[in-house]
């Protein structure tokens, strides 16, 4: 019976809280992503006008999934394939300041790619688009709650490798 009542007043008292913080009843946190390229680079348009070294993927919301697409020209002078690899995923509260993650930020925050390992040719231009999925789990959505997480970022590298 107690029991009962405990889970039954901190799911009230969670939901309350998430409430008041967010009125829409779902936590949510701007987000970027700073880009950095070995061997291509990376701009917003095919035309290769307008470079990138930042993705913005504006508002995250737990369970939701993000997309930008950019595209990648190699400056190599051989074949090459691609690599991506993602690294100090960071939370901020209100202050600005970081919190610790779950242990496992990449539980909770996926990014994937839609490139398929083929080759890429020197100087060949290819369409890339990245997916950000934050997870919907009561677990991370508490921690977003509970240390007050505002801002989320990670470093993102691409880098062309030479084929085997």
């Amino acid at each position: 019976m107690y029991v009962a009542v405990t889970v039954v007043l901190t799911l009230a008292f969670v939901l309350a809280t998430q409430w008041w913080l967010d009125p829409k009843g779902v936590a949510r946190f701007p987000s970027f992503g700073t880009l950095k390229t070995v061997n291509v680079k990376a701009y917003w348009d095919e035309s290769h006008v307008n470079e990138t070294r930042e993705i913005s993927w504006g508002t995250v919301y737990p369970g939701s999934t993000c997309n930008t697409t950019f595209y990648l020209q190699s400056i190599s002078n051989i074949e090459t394939k691609l690599e991506l690899i993602t690294g100090n995923w960071t939370f901020r509260n209100s202050h600005g300041t970081p919190v610790l993650g779950p242990v496992n930020a990449t539980s909770y925050m996926n990014l994937t790619w839609n490139y398929d390992n083929t080759n890429v040719d020197p100087r060949e231009t290819l369409p890339v688009k990245l997916t950000l999925v934050a997870s919907d789990s009561q677990e991370f959505t508490l921690f977003l709650i509970n240390d007050d997480v505002r801002e989320f970022s990670v470093d993102i590298t691409i880098r062309a490798v030479e084929s085997a």
